[in-house]
């Protein structure tokens, strides 16, 4: 008898063991991983290539195009700057007067915002692009001693924000 009780307080355990609720601790657990990039300011200036100007000529395109194309912030352009040196005769120690000319106006700078720089950095064809030229007065040419003429432009451009500018 002693056997059918331990038996029967058995299966009962078992029985009640089976009824029991279950409850699982959750196991999962979420975090983020932060990502970063940094991505600078960047662009390019391209400036017209060695000009030869033929003798007596009023004006003359430079060969090639000044342009900035380039990727920088909404709140940032670039500033091109002409610093025109002197057209030099070295061997009659003589200049040639001459003016940096952008169509009918003296250059003096010209500016490329965002939207031109992207513009020109995505498409080349659609570039801002400005045509400088070379102007030199007949009256100059008249009184320039015989030679050969040499000088530099030199060009600076200068990332700045639209604020600086204001």
């Amino acid at each position: 008898m002693k056997r059918k009780i331990t038996m029967g307080l058995t299966a009962f355990a078992l029985m009640g063991a089976m009824a029991l609720p279950v409850s699982a601790q959750e196991n999962t657990e979420s975090k983020d991983t932060t990502i970063r990039a940094t991505i600078q300011s960047t662009y390019t200036l391209t400036i017209p290539a060695e000009t030869t100007i033929d003798f007596e000529a009023t004006s003359t395109n430079l060969d090639g195009v000044l342009r900035v194309t380039g990727n920088v912030l909404p709140s940032q352009e670039v500033e091109v700057t002409a610093k025109a040196g002197a057209f030099h005769n070295a061997v009659q120690n003589k200049d040639l007067p001459y003016k940096l000319m952008n169509e009918e106006n003296e250059f003096q700078n010209a500016t490329w915002n965002e939207t031109e720089l992207r513009n020109g950095f995505e498409n080349e064809e659609d570039a801002k692009e400005i045509q400088l030229s070379i102007a030199i007065e007949e009256s100059d040419w008249q009184f320039a001693e015989a030679g050969d003429y040499e000088g530099n432009i030199t060009f600076t451009a200068n990332l700045q924000n639209v604020a600086d500018t204001e």
